[in-house]
């Protein structure tokens, strides 16, 4: 079995023996959108696999896509016109169908007092593409397993497993984040 403290290890080695010379790092900068995909190989995954995409509000939606803006400097945050993005903000839904995610809410951008943490993001140098990450080499996130339509505003969480729990909980997908740049105004 392999531990969350091999996953760094395994990944480094992973995206050495791929050999891509390309680096979707340097996308990850300045202002984009974060397309949702389900897809959880950053070797193949593209903007094909896109099922929605996050809003101002930090929600997974099908259209309404927020624009967020990407401090470039240390703590590298996300925001969008509502506010910073955080998962730290008590008042947003938890993930109780995780046995390891139970605890931890749902991501928010907007004004208040847990978005003065210091969340920063991030994407891995060598993958194809720049995938959102943050924390502890975490590329993967938590949605439904629903794909929304027109209206709907659902809660994304950070992935968790471990040895009771080795993937996603049962009707949830894991996912990753793709950011797409936008042009400057």
């Amino acid at each position: 079995m392999m531990t969350q403290s091999l996953l760094p290890a395994v990944l480094s080695a992973l995206l050495w023996a791929h050999g891509s010379h390309a680096d979707g790092a340097s996308e990850f900068v300045g202002r984009g959108q974060i397309q949702v995909l389900n897809n959880t190989d950053v070797a193949t995954a593209s903007i094909a696999d896109r099922i929605g995409c996050m809003n101002a509000r930090g929600e997974f939606v099908l259209d309404d896509c927020a624009v967020f803006t990407r401090l470039d400097a240390s703590p590298n945050t996300l925001s969008t016109s509502a506010g910073n993005c955080t998962f730290q903000n008590p008042n947003m839904p938890l993930n109780t169908d995780s046995i390891y995610g139970q605890d931890s809410h749902s991501w928010f951008c907007g004004e208040g007092k847990w978005t003065q943490y210091d969340e920063y993001y991030y994407t891995i140098e060598g993958f194809l593409r720049p995938f959102v990450c943050n924390g502890n080499i975490n590329c993967n996130y938590d949605i439904k397993a629903i794909v929304p339509t027109e209206g709907d505003a659902l809660p994304a969480w950070q992935y968790y497993w471990g040895s009771q729990q080795m993937d996603i909980e049962a009707g949830h997908w894991r996912v990753l984040w793709l950011w797409v740049p936008v042009d400057k105004e």
